[in-house]
């Protein structure tokens, strides 16, 4: 089973945070999921872990009130 941050229902800028603490816990090559909630904290959290040199792939998934944002982030 992954390992998955679930910050669903935090506003920015807790998600980044929350996301770069754990990448910068993870070792290279290792890899998480981040659960978020809203368009505006996935784009940050992708935006970050680019910046942090990892890869991110995302889906998304349709939930009875709104989508989600689930991002695999893997440290280079």
């Amino acid at each position: 089973m992954a390992d998955v941050l679930d910050l669903r229902g935090l506003s920015c800028p807790l998600p980044v945070v929350e996301t770069r603490k754990k990448i910068l816990g993870s070792s290279p090559g290792g890899s998480f999921e981040v659960l978020v909630e809203t368009g505006t904290s996935r784009d940050n959290v992708i935006r970050m872990a680019h910046n942090e040199s990892c890869d991110v792939k995302v889906t998304t998934r349709e939930t009875e009130a709104e989508e989600e944002y689930l991002l695999t982030i893997t440290r280079k």
